[in-house]
Parts: C-alpha cells; sequence; structure tokens
C-alpha cells in the first residue's frame, strides 16, 4: 500500500502544525491542500479529495461544525480529527459526528501515523469502488427496464395485432356458415 498517493486537505489554524503535518504527508507521496479555517474547508472541499484531516479548536468554524457541514455535503471523505486537546469526550463526539479516526498532536509516531492515512485512503478507495458499482447497477437497471417496456410495448402490439385477427377469423367464419345455410337452404 506505500504506493498509493493521495489527495489531502489539512485544516488547523496552527500554521507550525499545519505545515509540518503537509510537509510529512507530501514526504510519503501525497498531494496535499492546507487551510486554516473550518469555512475554508467548505469552500475548496470537492469529491477529489480522499482524506481530511481536521483541528477541532479552531477559531471561526471548529472541527465539530466543519464535520457537520461535510456531512451534509455527502462526499464521504473519510475525516481524521487532529488535536491538540486529548480529550477522550472529543474523540467521542468526533467519532459519533462521523470522523473516521482521531490523532493527537503533537504526532509522535510517524509509523502510526501514516498507518492511519492508509487506512483512511483505503476506505475512500472502497467508496468509489462502491459508488461507480451502485451507479454501474443502477445504470444496468434502467437499460433492463427500458428493454422490458420496449418489449411490453411489442408484446401489446402483438396483442392486438392478435385480437383483431382473431375478430376476423371469427367474423369471416361466421360470414361463411351464414352463406353456407344460405346455400344449402338449412
Amino acid at each position: 500500500m506505500d504506493g498509493i498517493q493521495a489527495k489531502i486537505l489539512v485544516a488547523d489554524d496552527d500554521n507550525m502544525v499545519r505545515t509540518t503535518v503537509s510537509k510529512i504527508l507530501e514526504m510519503f507521496g501525497h498531494t496535499v491542500t492546507s487551510v486554516n479555517d473550518g469555512k475554508y474547508v467548505e469552500e475548496v472541499v470537492d469529491d477529489s479529495f480522499d482524506v481530511i484531516l481536521l483541528d477541532i479548536n479552531m477559531p471561526g468554524m471548529d472541527g465539530f461544525e466543519t464535520i457537520r457541514i461535510l456531512n451534509e455535503l455527502d462526499h464521504e471523505i473519510p475525516v481524521i480529527f487532529l488535536t491538540g486537546a486529548g480529550s477522550m469526550d472529543y474523540a467521542v463526539k468526533a467519532i459519533n459526528l462521523g470522523a473516521y479516526d482521531f490523532l493527537t498532536k503533537p504526532i509522535e509516531d510517524l509509523d502510526i501515523f501514516n498507518v492511519k492515512i492508509r487506512r483512511a485512503i483505503e476506505k475512500r478507495m472502497y467508496i468509489r469502488r462502491e459508488r461507480h458499482y451502485k451507479r454501474e447497477l443502477e445504470d444496468d437497471v434502467r437499460a433492463k427496464a427500458a428493454e422490458l417496456e420496449e418489449t411490453n410495448k411489442l408484446l401489446l402490439t402483438y396483442s392486438h395485432s392478435l385480437e383483431n385477427a382473431t375478430v376476423q377469423l371469427m367474423t369471416s367464419l361466421q360470414n361463411a356458415m351464414e352463406e353456407k345455410d344460405f346455400y344449402t337452404a338449412g
């Protein structure tokens, strides 16, 4: 999995942390966009991002409000909360709001950091594959429904034609019977 390159959004109001985390991620081969406030996350985020690293305590829009907005945008991008506040209450709240994981800063173990990033990337890849398969299935269902509708139209046309032919045949038989009775006098 070391060859995976991802697009990662880092949001932290501390310039030193933001720069350090960005450099570490770039060292691992990722493309990084960094912002200093949650409101900028809302402005720059799109479906092309693979992971979002989000500080909890930021001026303006904090991490909790930011993840609520991200949930509404429905990009399904794994969010890892990155905060100096190592409170278990924060971790529980973050996970309850839909965070994928939680890390405390400063980042002391790069291996653990890298593993958590890779797992979040894998989750994002899974989400994308699932969306792709879902779209393919929906397209297949639409195509099959259109085929069935066309087949139903043909069957309806054939049914009407058969019904008309049957009526004509019955009318012809009835006319022939009446003609026979007229000529045979009986």
